[in-house]
């Protein structure tokens, strides 16, 4: 028995419309991961930020203990206040240093994030017209504007 037009239309519909569906839900997963990925690297990006502002924190205090030993003429406590001022220093450096590494490679993930999300919306739209010529070539009418 011969199969009609209309069928085999009707099913290379059916199947444009799984290898949509399929991708669509790629899509969607690739968007939840990369979604949960730019909030973990702000999280990074806070805690470095915080880090920072901790050791700069530290480092006016350890200021602070120098010109009050200056004041008080207390050699102890000056050279005390020197050894915590010139750790405090390289923890500083050593922070802001690594708060700029986490930025810019923060920085960087985000505009791969936008590149890949705007991929993903172009591939989008290009399977809604594959499926709405796939449903046009069944019979089936218009059917809905692309969910972009």
């Amino acid at each position: 028995m011969r199969r009609r037009k209309g069928t085999r239309v009707t099913g290379a519909y059916a199947r444009t419309l799984r290898e949509v569906a399929g991708r669509d839900a790629v899509r969607e997963a690739e968007e939840v991961v990369n979604a949960s990925w730019m909030l973990g690297l702000l999280h990074a990006e806070n805690q470095a930020a915080t880090a920072k502002k901790v050791c700069a924190h530290m480092c006016a205090a350890a200021h602070e203990v120098v010109r009050a030993a200056l004041l008080s003429h207390d050699p102890e406590q000056f050279a005390d206040g020197c050894r915590e001022l010139a750790a405090s220093q390289r923890d500083l450096t050593r922070t802001t240093a690594r708060h700029e590494g986490v930025r810019e490679f923060a920085a960087q993930e985000r505009a791969a994030w936008t590149e890949a999300s705007q991929l993903r919306a172009e591939e989008s739209l290009a399977d809604w017209y594959l499926l709405a010529e796939a449903a046009r070539a069944a019979g089936l009418g218009p059917i809905s504007g692309p969910d972009v």
